[in-house]
């Protein structure tokens, strides 16, 4: 199969996006390559200037990948700079699906691409699958409980829900998005974003929902020294800045995704909470000004 430009196609891409994972790389490339399926597979790994071993290590676990591997290896690390990236990505991928992991993470299970791919055929209405995932911390994957765990069984979770849930809701390890979801996404969602994959959440779950599968299929560590998390959330100056532009975020769901104003505003409320809270312990108005025009423009 040929996309519109004449690319030949492979079943699914795997979108691998790492910097600074070393200690956890090779077990997220072997956990890839122990897939057992037929399909047609391409890997797209993505270094954001990895300042340790994460590329020689994850080079010598595909040492012998028998799938295509796409290389985009930043020179300078984009993520601090504030440049976008996910167009240079989305650019290489050939999959009919898209799955998501970080070097961090890793997969559970060896017929998860498999699993997903085939509930989303049988689904034709649905754009994304996602599964629970359980969570662990340090190199010895300590498990500290399940991530994602919404139903029984296999079942279709409504869009309202999902913008409900924030960013968490779907374990970024688990999911897995047809093609068309990035083909068809605004212009805005290839600019810098503030967060991981949660307008990517959204815009695949719009209109008819997500597809929703029980099964453990991943694994998501958490608590990472130098992740997200610990660089901007527990930094108060930094996590200000990404509250205000969050909520710029969700105006820009707002006016992709209309008819959901309450289920977004349930996500705003609690973060205009936080910045005004800051705003009176440290007498500065300015980012609280910021976000009540944001919050005026979705209300």
């Amino acid at each position: 199969m040929r996309s519109e430009r004449g690319v030949k196609m492979v079943d699914a891409t795997i979108i691998v996006h790492t910097y600074n994972h070393a200690p956890y790389i090779s077990l997220c490339f072997r956990s890839i390559l122990e897939q057992a399926t037929s399909r047609r597979l391409q890997i797209v790994w993505h270094d954001d200037a990895s300042t340790d071993d994460t590329v020689s290590l994850g080079e010598r676990a595909l040492l012998h990948c028998p799938y295509e591997i796409v290389r985009i290896h930043q020179k300078t690390n984009r993520v601090s700079r504030r440049i976008p990236f996910l167009l240079d990505i989305f650019e290489q991928c050939r999959g009919e699906y898209i799955f998501l992991i970080d070097g961090d993470d890793c997969w559970a299970l060896t017929d998860k691409i498999d699993l997903q791919i085939d509930a989303l055929i049988s689904h034709p209405d649905q754009k994304v699958c996602f599964t629970p995932a359980i969570e662990a911390s340090g190199v010895d994957l300590t498990v500290q409980g399940v991530l994602g765990q919404h139903l029984d069984t296999l079942g279709v979770i409504t869009l309202d829900r999902v913008i409900r849930g924030n960013g968490g809701f779907m374990p970024t390890p688990s999911l897995c998005f047809r093609r068309q979801v990035f083909e068809t996404a605004p212009g805005w969602l290839f600019g810098y974003i503030c967060c991981g994959d949660y307008p990517l959440q959204v815009l695949a779950s719009s209109p008819a929902g997500a597809v929703y599968l029980p099964e453990l299929t991943c694994v998501s560590r958490t608590n990472i020294e130098g992740s997200w998390t610990t660089e901007v959330l527990r930094k108060p100056a930094r996590r200000v800045t990404f509250e205000v532009e969050f909520l710029e975020l969700l105006f820009n769901i707002h006016q992709s995704v209309p008819g959901h104003k309450d289920a977004i505003m349930s996500v705003a409320l609690p973060v205009l909470s936080d910045l005004l809270a800051y705003s009176i312990n440290k007498n500065d108005f300015i980012s609280i000004e910021k976000a009540l025009l944001t919050l005026k423009e979705i209300r």
